[in-house]
């Protein structure tokens, strides 16, 4: 079955009572999908390469000062950046 003949089947199955969220999720994914391709369109017109590795700390050419300090500084962080599920915010 082909996606959207899927989804089309998904949306008659959810119940009434749910449409509403289900119709704020889709939009939630069509606004993520329009301000990712933007952001891709605005660094295009800016002349700015679109990241497709991962950065390493030693292409932003800080010292050894710089990353114990920022080390630091997010190390406030790391539980919540390690939970569960927060890979998802990788996507935004």
């Amino acid at each position: 079955m082909q996606t959207r003949e899927h989804l089309h089947h998904l949306v008659d199955e959810i119940p009434e009572s749910e449409l509403s969220a289900a119709a704020r999720f889709l939009a939630y994914l069509r606004d993520v999908t329009a301000k990712s391709t933007t952001q891709q369109a605005n660094q295009t017109a800016a002349g700015l390469e679109t990241v497709t590795h991962p950065l390493l700390v030693k292409d932003l050419g800080w010292t050894q000062h710089q990353v114990a300090e920022t080390r630091t500084r997010l190390a406030s962080f790391e539980e919540d950046w390690d939970a569960p599920g927060m890979e998802e915010y990788d996507n935004i």
